[in-house]
């Protein structure tokens, strides 16, 4: 005669059984649950935190923080400590698209402290679409796109024009970037165009609740700190620098005291 293996399982104890499996489940999923934001978004960091601009932390060793000392413009910015090495205490900032797109801008305020010397690359905007990973780096020469199926781009201006040398200048500069899923990629930097091309498809139809990340890793030989503030994302553009234009405020070696992630 078969068994009943419930017989002794009362309804209750069953119940909070698969009430604890749900909750464990819902634990272990949840560093991978991003913040969802619709475009048009702006990031100010005013909120003094990641969570005011539906946004999540990417490092678990808190050296990555909302700061004054990292503000470009208002109280905040985002400071990322870069680490000498290949993918050495990496960190960045991450959200979600609540929108679908194939189509959209992302302009952002940048400084490199100048003990920060590039090296290979370092990842500026990263996109998860189902299986596709789209990377928009930068080099010393160049913009670096890898988009898997659609084939790289290089503008053929990168880091040390920018910057005058494989060290970071300490000095704030504008960066855009146009990204398409069709195969339309520009970036600007200080709001003066420093490529384009239309031939590199990424292989997908459209970013739909992708997930976005920024300033994710790097391969550089020596570290310091990426002061990230001032970000918007839209469907329309160029976006263009804020009034003003950049602002040449020369970035502390030194960080203050972390306050809020």
């Amino acid at each position: 005669m078969k068994k009943n293996l419930f017989a002794f399982v009362s309804p209750d104890r069953l119940f909070s059984s698969l009430r604890f499996a749900v909750l464990l489940l819902a634990v272990l999923l949840l560093p991978l649950v991003a913040h969802a934001f619709s475009l048009p978004w702006t990031c100010g960091f005013e909120g003094g935190n990641l969570g005011s601009c539906n946004l999540s932390s990417l490092n678990g060793n808190n050296t990555d923080y909302t700061s004054t000392a990292a503000a470009h413009t208002g109280n905040y910015g985002y400071r990322i400590t870069d680490d000498a090495g290949w993918n050495v205490g990496t960190g960045g900032f991450y959200g979600a698209l609540d929108n679908a797109t194939s189509d959209f801008y992302v302009r952002w305020y940048m400084r490199a402290s100048t003990s920060l010397q590039m090296g290979q690359y370092m990842k500026l905007i990263t996109l998860f679409t189902g299986g596709t990973e789209t990377i928009y780096n930068i080099t010393n020469s160049s913009f670096f796109l890898e988009p898997g199926p659609g084939g790289n781009f290089n503008t053929g201006s990168g880091w040390d024009s920018i910057m005058g040398s494989a060290n970071g200048d300490g000095q704030w500069h504008c960066y855009e970037l146009h990204a398409t899923v069709s195969g339309t990629q520009e970036w600007w930097v200080d709001g003066v165009s420093v490529g384009s091309t239309t031939g590199a498809s990424l292989g997908i139809s459209s970013w739909s609740g992708s997930v976005i990340e920024f300033g994710t890793n790097q391969d550089i030989p020596a570290g310091g700190t990426v002061d990230w503030d001032d970000i918007a994302m839209a469907t329309t553009g160029p976006i263009g620098p804020l009034p003003g234009g950049k602002t040449p405020a020369v970035s502390t070696e030194t960080p203050n005291a972390p306050t809020l992630k």
